[in-house]
């Protein structure tokens, strides 16, 4: 069996420069650029956005996107014995334990995640066919039906930390943003309504040039593996509402073998498209629902 080897969002520059400058192109001019770029708590961060509508300057965004990283990690890593979720693990059966709105925001894409993915985003353990037998969930309360029951939203907070830093965008009426967060992406540009525009995603050293609506946010997840000794690469790129959902669904898909991603991909559960590059050939299959950012 040939050794695996992941490769990190950040050890490749996955949206171009060119990228960068169109964002830019496509702004409003009299807007003032600004971005920041940073690391904590094994979060690699690049935020860029223009703005008019409010007065922070780097340093004061800054300090709010490290806010919430810092806020998210505590709060939802199982690593964090006093976090939210460790407490719900440690919660004894049948009893009911209240979610913050976050939390149950973040129980709720864990649960569309694993839909979509068929089972392979693990969020909730031990595997079930049914989750009901582990737990029940309504109106904000969450009861435990197994002893062994778990969660670990691992592979959804890199893509929630870009969701709330979108929200806080939208709160501060900011139009144009770019937002990376390990690999999670949500993005925005302003333009005119019912127009599309173009946008070059990196990939294998190469711009796939996804079409995208002026004035909508969208998110996406990018994830590449390579294996060794032959080089061979395969790239999932998925588009959903949220970044949490399309960056832990990439990232899970993108280990599988070959036929089970083109598998996957064939289902057209959620927009994906799929590079495999093997001995200098490449190859590229989409969902149906991918097709749509192509024209």
């Amino acid at each position: 069996m040939n050794k695996m080897k992941f490769v990190n969002w950040y050890q490749k520059k996955w949206l171009a420069l060119l990228g960068l400058a169109f964002f830019v192109s496509c702004t409003d001019s009299s807007m003032t650029e600004r971005a920041v770029t940073g690391k904590l708590d094994g979060v690699e961060y690049q935020v860029s956005w223009r703005a008019t509508k409010h007065n922070l300057n780097e340093y004061q965004m800054d300090t709010r996107i490290t806010a919430i990283i810092s806020h998210i990690v505590t709060q939802f890593s199982v690593d964090n014995m006093d976090s939210e979720v460790s407490r719900l693990n440690r919660w004894p059966v049948n009893e009911s334990f209240v979610l913050t709105r976050e939390l149950e925001e973040l129980f709720q894409h864990g649960l569309v995640a694993h839909e979509i993915s068929d089972g392979r985003v693990q969020v909730f353990s031990p595997e079930a066919d049914d989750l009901n037998r582990l737990f029940a969930l309504d109106n904000h309360v969450v009861v435990k039906h197994d002893e062994e029951f778990e969660v670990n939203l691992s592979a959804l907070l890199d893509g929630y930390i870009a969701d709330r830093i979108s929200e806080l965008f939208r709160l501060l009426q900011v139009t144009d943003y770019q937002i990376e967060v390990n690999g999670a992406t949500r993005l925005r540009v302003s333009g005119r309504q019912q127009q599309r525009h173009q946008f070059p995603v990196e990939v294998n050293d190469q711009a796939v040039l996804v079409s995208m609506p002026y004035n909508q946010d969208k998110a996406f997840g990018l994830a590449s593996y390579a294996q060794t000794p032959d080089n061979s690469t395969q790239v999932v790129l998925i588009f959903h509402e949220t970044a949490s959902v399309a960056h832990a669904v990439s990232t899970t898909l993108v280990i599988e073998e070959a036929p089970e991603i083109i598998k996957f991909v064939e289902q057209d559960a959620i927009a994906t498209l799929v590079i495999f590059n093997e001995k200098g050939e490449e190859k590229r299959y989409t969902s149906g629902l991918f097709r749509r950012f192509l024209s």
